[in-house]
Protein backbone atom coordinates (compact mmCIF):
# COMPACT_ATOMS: atom_id res chain seq x y z
CA UNK A 1 0.00 0.00 0.00
CA UNK A 2 1.43 3.34 -1.02
CA UNK A 3 1.49 6.09 1.61
CA UNK A 4 0.03 9.42 0.55
CA UNK A 5 2.55 12.23 0.66
CA UNK A 6 1.25 15.31 2.43
CA UNK A 7 2.36 18.62 1.02
CA UNK A 8 1.30 22.12 1.93
CA UNK A 9 -0.29 24.10 -0.89
CA UNK A 10 0.00 27.88 -0.64
CA UNK A 11 -2.18 30.12 -2.80
CA UNK A 12 -1.47 33.78 -3.56
CA UNK A 13 -3.70 36.22 -5.41
CA UNK A 14 -2.06 39.45 -6.50
CA UNK A 15 -3.55 42.92 -6.46
CA UNK A 16 -5.13 43.82 -9.81
CA UNK A 17 -2.97 46.09 -11.96
CA UNK A 18 -4.13 48.21 -14.87
CA UNK A 19 -2.26 47.28 -18.05
CA UNK A 20 -4.38 49.11 -20.63
CA UNK A 21 -7.34 51.42 -20.92
CA UNK A 22 -9.85 48.63 -20.31
CA UNK A 23 -7.49 45.86 -19.27
CA UNK A 24 -6.53 44.78 -15.80
CA UNK A 25 -4.24 41.91 -14.86
CA UNK A 26 -4.26 39.81 -11.73
CA UNK A 27 -1.41 37.40 -10.95
CA UNK A 28 -1.99 34.11 -9.19
CA UNK A 29 0.51 31.68 -7.75
CA UNK A 30 -0.01 28.22 -6.32
CA UNK A 31 3.00 26.64 -4.61
CA UNK A 32 2.82 22.94 -3.91
CA UNK A 33 1.31 22.06 -7.28
CA UNK A 34 4.45 22.39 -9.38
CA UNK A 35 4.48 26.15 -8.61
CA UNK A 36 1.67 27.30 -10.91
CA UNK A 37 2.04 30.90 -12.06
CA UNK A 38 -0.72 32.52 -14.09
CA UNK A 39 -1.99 35.89 -15.12
CA UNK A 40 -5.64 36.56 -15.78
CA UNK A 41 -6.96 39.63 -17.56
CA UNK A 42 -10.30 41.37 -17.01
CA UNK A 43 -12.05 44.52 -18.17
CA UNK A 44 -11.69 46.17 -14.75
CA UNK A 45 -10.04 45.45 -11.41
CA UNK A 46 -13.00 43.53 -9.97
CA UNK A 47 -13.31 41.38 -13.10
CA UNK A 48 -9.59 40.54 -12.97
CA UNK A 49 -9.84 39.70 -9.25
CA UNK A 50 -12.87 37.43 -9.71
CA UNK A 51 -11.24 35.70 -12.69
CA UNK A 52 -8.16 35.14 -10.53
CA UNK A 53 -10.27 33.48 -7.83
CA UNK A 54 -11.93 31.29 -10.47
CA UNK A 55 -8.54 30.30 -11.90
CA UNK A 56 -7.31 29.28 -8.43
CA UNK A 57 -10.46 27.23 -7.80
CA UNK A 58 -10.17 25.51 -11.19
CA UNK A 59 -6.48 24.72 -10.67
CA UNK A 60 -7.10 23.20 -7.23
CA UNK A 61 -10.14 21.26 -8.41
CA UNK A 62 -8.26 19.75 -11.37
CA UNK A 63 -5.01 19.11 -9.50
CA UNK A 64 -5.85 15.48 -8.80
CA UNK A 65 -4.92 16.07 -5.16
CA UNK A 66 -7.13 15.32 -2.18
CA UNK A 67 -7.21 18.64 -0.38
CA UNK A 68 -7.75 19.05 3.36
CA UNK A 69 -7.26 21.80 5.92
CA UNK A 70 -3.93 21.17 7.70
CA UNK A 71 -5.16 21.75 11.26
CA UNK A 72 -8.18 19.43 11.15
CA UNK A 73 -7.83 17.18 8.11
CA UNK A 74 -11.31 18.22 7.00
CA UNK A 75 -11.63 17.79 3.22
CA UNK A 76 -11.86 21.10 1.38
CA UNK A 77 -12.96 20.38 -2.15
CA UNK A 78 -11.71 22.95 -4.65
CA UNK A 79 -9.87 24.59 -1.76
CA UNK A 80 -13.26 25.57 -0.32
CA UNK A 81 -13.42 28.35 -2.89
CA UNK A 82 -17.07 28.79 -3.89
CA UNK A 83 -18.07 28.58 -7.53
CA UNK A 84 -18.95 31.84 -9.23
CA UNK A 85 -22.43 31.88 -10.72
CA UNK A 86 -22.61 33.48 -14.16
CA UNK A 87 -24.75 36.60 -14.12
CA UNK A 88 -25.42 36.65 -17.86
CA UNK A 89 -28.07 33.92 -17.56
CA UNK A 90 -30.73 36.41 -16.55
CA UNK A 91 -32.71 37.55 -13.55
CA UNK A 92 -35.12 34.59 -13.60
CA UNK A 93 -32.25 32.10 -13.45
CA UNK A 94 -30.62 34.07 -10.64
CA UNK A 95 -33.85 34.08 -8.60
CA UNK A 96 -34.39 30.32 -9.12
CA UNK A 97 -30.84 29.61 -8.06
CA UNK A 98 -31.22 31.77 -4.92
CA UNK A 99 -34.41 29.87 -4.00
CA UNK A 100 -32.69 26.52 -4.53
CA UNK A 101 -29.74 27.52 -2.36
CA UNK A 102 -32.01 28.88 0.38
CA UNK A 103 -34.14 25.72 0.42
CA UNK A 104 -31.22 23.23 0.31
CA UNK A 105 -28.72 25.02 2.57
CA UNK A 106 -30.08 23.83 5.97
CA UNK A 107 -30.19 20.17 4.87
CA UNK A 108 -26.72 20.29 3.31
CA UNK A 109 -25.24 22.10 6.32
CA UNK A 110 -26.55 19.32 8.60
CA UNK A 111 -25.02 16.70 6.29
CA UNK A 112 -21.68 18.58 6.16
CA UNK A 113 -21.54 18.83 9.96
CA UNK A 114 -22.13 15.08 10.24
CA UNK A 115 -19.44 14.42 7.62
CA UNK A 116 -16.72 16.57 9.22
CA UNK A 117 -17.40 15.71 12.88
CA UNK A 118 -14.95 12.72 12.88
CA UNK A 119 -12.17 14.94 11.50
CA UNK A 120 -12.76 17.58 14.18
CA UNK A 121 -12.81 14.98 16.98
CA UNK A 122 -9.56 13.46 15.70
CA UNK A 123 -7.90 16.90 15.49
CA UNK A 124 -9.01 17.75 19.04
CA UNK A 125 -7.60 14.47 20.35
CA UNK A 126 -4.32 15.04 18.54
CA UNK A 127 -4.02 18.54 20.02
CA UNK A 128 -4.88 17.29 23.52
CA UNK A 129 -2.28 14.50 23.27
CA UNK A 130 0.32 16.96 21.98
CA UNK A 131 -0.30 19.41 24.85
CA UNK A 132 -0.32 16.58 27.40
CA UNK A 133 3.02 15.27 26.13
CA UNK A 134 4.55 18.75 26.33
CA UNK A 135 3.28 19.36 29.87
CA UNK A 136 4.58 16.01 31.19
CA UNK A 137 8.01 16.75 29.73
CA UNK A 138 7.97 20.31 31.03
CA UNK A 139 8.82 21.45 27.53
CA UNK A 140 7.66 24.43 25.62
CA UNK A 141 6.17 24.40 22.19
CA UNK A 142 7.39 26.83 19.57
CA UNK A 143 5.41 27.33 16.37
Amino acid sequence: MQKTQKRRIVVALGRPQQIGRREWRCDIRIDGLEAILKQVVGVDSLDALLLGVQAIRWSLMHSGRKLAWPDTGVPCFSGDIPRQVPTALGEEFDERLEQLIDSEAPRLLKLRKKMIRPYLVKAARTRATSHQTLSTRGGRRSD
